[in-house]
C-alpha cells in the first residue's frame, strides 16, 4: 500500500513565530530536501501568488524561456494549486507565466529535476545561489557553494550536460524581511531539448 497518499505536505504552511513550512520532498532520513520557494516574508506560504524557484541545497533552480540577464524577482512565475501535485516523494507544478511543467524527486543526498518546456520560446535554466562563494563548471557538472537561508554553507553539484554557463551578480530578498537584499550569483544555462533532466547531489560543508 502506498501510504504517501494519506500525507498532505501543505499542512503546516502557517508560521506565526517560526518560518512556515513548504511542501518539501525528502526520503526518510535523507539529506536531500527539495522544495518550491515562495514569496519571502509570507506567514502562510500556501497563499503565495508566485514560485521563485526550487531549492536544492545551496541552489535555487528556476526554468525560464528567455536568455536575458536573470533577475530573481522577475523570473518568478504564477501558479495554481489545482495544477500542483505535492507528495512526500515527488512534486510537480505548472509554471503558468512560461508554460513550463516542473517535476522533482529526492533520495538520500541526491535527486532529479525534470523540466518540460513549451514549443514557443527557448529552454533556459537560471540557478540562483545565495551567498555564493564558488562556481565551477567541468565536464557537464556545475558545482556551486553557498548557503540555504539561515543555514550553514552547503555544496550542490548539478549534472547539466554540455552547456556554456553565464554568471551574473544578483540580489535575493531575505526570507523574513524581504526589504533586505542579500547578494548572490545567478548561473544561466541554455539547453537544446524541450525535455530536460537535471540530477543533483548535495552536502553540508
Amino acid at each position: 500500500m502506498d501510504f504517501t497518499q494519506y500525507v498532505n505536505t501543505n499542512i503546516g504552511t502557517i508560521g506565526h513565530l517560526l518560518q512556515a513550512t513548504a511542501p518539501s520532498v525528502q526520503s526518510p532520513h535523507g539529506a536531500a530536501v527539495v522544495e518550491p520557494v515562495f514569496r519571502a516574508g509570507m506567514k502562510d506560504r500556501y497563499f503565495s501568488d508566485k514560485i521563485f524557484g526550487f531549492q536544492a541545497g545551496s541552489a535555487v533552480l528556476m526554468p525560464v524561456t528567455s536568455g536575458e540577464a536573470p533577475d530573481y524577482m522577475a523570473t518568478a512565475s504564477g501558479f495554481d494549486h489545482d495544477f500542483e501535485v505535492a507528495k512526500p516523494d515527488h512534486y510537480e507544478v505548472l509554471l503558468e507565466d512560461s508554460g513550463i511543467r516542473e517535476k522533482h524527486t529526492a533520495c538520500h543526498n541526491y535527486g532529479v529535476f525534470a523540466f518540460s518546456y513549451p514549443e514557443e520560446g527557448e529552454a533556459w535554466l537560471a540557478v540562483y545561489v545565495r551567498g555564493c562563494t564558488n562556481v565551477k563548471y567541468e565536464d557537464g557538472f556545475l558545482f556551486v557553494e553557498g548557503r540555504k537561508e539561515f543555514e550553514f554553507p552547503m555544496a550542490t553539484v548539478l549534472q547539466v550536460g554540455n552547456v556554456e554557463p553565464r554568471i551574473f551578480d544578483v540580489t535575493m530578498p531575505n526570507g523574513h524581511k524581504p526589504e533586505i537584499g542579500e547578494s548572490g550569483k545567478a548561473i544561466l544555462l541554455k539547453f537544446d531539448n524541450r525535455e530536460v533532466s537535471v540530477s543533483f547531489a548535495m552536502s553540508a560543508m
